[in-house]
């Protein structure tokens, strides 16, 4: 299709459409830096929450020998033991073979990808016939919610896992809960 611009008509610009745009390219500037002030703030809140969360209750209800407490002001507080795990990038291959060998490969996500090049459509088309030589990445990796699951599932059927492979510990939480 082709568009007829016959009746176009080149007219300057007005200076108060150059004014209102010089002062939507400032309030976008100004915009963007809200916004990363914003996610910042945002950081350092978490961060602040995670202290107070992780750290600070935990530790002061241990040292007053509690594990729940209703406060004056009605709010609950309860300390409850959170399994953490992970897989450190120099153990990933080896945390993958143990899935694997003992029957686990079902939380395993697994990504391949291969690249070709201009001109290769044909060599695409037969990709599900064969790799061959083709330059390909491969990766596992299981997800983090998925992990902290399956070994808190397996130490509470007492199962041994892999410390040195999974990175586990356990961390002391507290839950706040309002009435």
């Amino acid at each position: 299709m082709t568009h007829d611009y016959s009746d176009f008509v080149d007219e300057p610009v007005s200076e108060d459409s150059l004014k209102r745009l010089s002062e939507l390219a400032e309030e976008q500037l100004q915009r963007q830096v809200e916004v990363e002030e914003a996610k910042t703030a945002l950081k350092d809140a978490e961060e602040r929450l995670r202290q107070v969360a992780w750290f600070d209750i935990p530790e002061l209800m241990q040292e007053l020998g509690m594990e729940t407490i209703t406060t004056l002001s009605g709010v609950k507080v309860d300390i409850s033991q959170e399994t953490r795990a992970s897989i450190r990038a120099p153990k990933k291959r080896a945390a993958m073979q143990w899935l694997r060998d003992n029957g686990h490969e079902a939380i395993i996500k697994r990504e391949v990808k291969l690249q070709f090049g201009m001109g290769e459509d044909e060599i695409a088309q037969g990709v599900v016939d064969t790799l061959g030589d083709l330059d390909y990445s491969d990766d596992s990796n299981v997800h983090s919610s998925t992990l902290k699951k399956f070994v808190k599932e397996l130490r509470e059927a007492g199962l041994d896992v892999p410390d040195e492979l999974f990175s586990v510990h356990q961390q002391r939480v507290s839950k706040i809960k309002t009435k």
